[in-house]
């Protein structure tokens, strides 16, 4: 259960509106996160004294140090995480699950693409991807990566 759903009058509010059918049948639910950073090639150097970098990497396979692959960029190496779609998406889809009342199932069928490659020697989980799940009851539900948005959920370009 996502912790923002929990916490957030507003988000209950909209989800029960939605499964009580105050709104109408739903055919589409469209989600935008914040497309995640495109940078490098980055480069290695010593493991900074004090930092036990070996058990930062866990059961990941080992790869010499880059400083990027630790601390808050971590998100956006595939051996780590998924980018903003395993951490903003991670809130924001759930939330539609919760609305559409699948948050006790899933989709039946999933399509996704990248929509830009990544540069070699830097972060290698998508940066900018197109996400559709569809469930059972017909509903198509989007997961859509924007430039619009600032990787923290500010805006960048408000015509975007």
């Amino acid at each position: 259960m996502c912790f923002r759903r929990v916490l957030s009058q507003e988000f209950r509010l909209a989800c029960d509106l939605v499964r009580n059918g105050r709104i109408g049948k739903i055919e589409k639910a469209e989600v935008w996160l914040p497309a995640g950073l495109r940078q490098g090639p980055f480069i290695e150097s010593e493991v900074p004294a004090g930092f036990n970098y070996d058990f930062w990497q866990g059961q990941t396979p080992a790869v010499l140090y880059v400083k990027e692959r630790t601390h808050f960029s971590f998100r956006y190496w595939w051996e780590y995480a998924g980018g903003t779609m395993t951490d903003w998406g991670a809130h924001h889809n759930d939330i539609v699950l919760w609305a559409l009342g699948h948050d006790g199932s899933g989709p039946v069928s999933i399509e996704g693409r990248q929509l830009v490659d990544m540069i070699p020697g830097g972060f290698t989980a998508a940066s900018e991807y197109d996400v559709t799940y569809t469930y059972e009851d017909g509903v198509i539900h989007t997961s859509r990566s924007t430039t619009a948005s600032e990787w923290w959920g500010g805006v960048k370009d408000k015509d975007g």
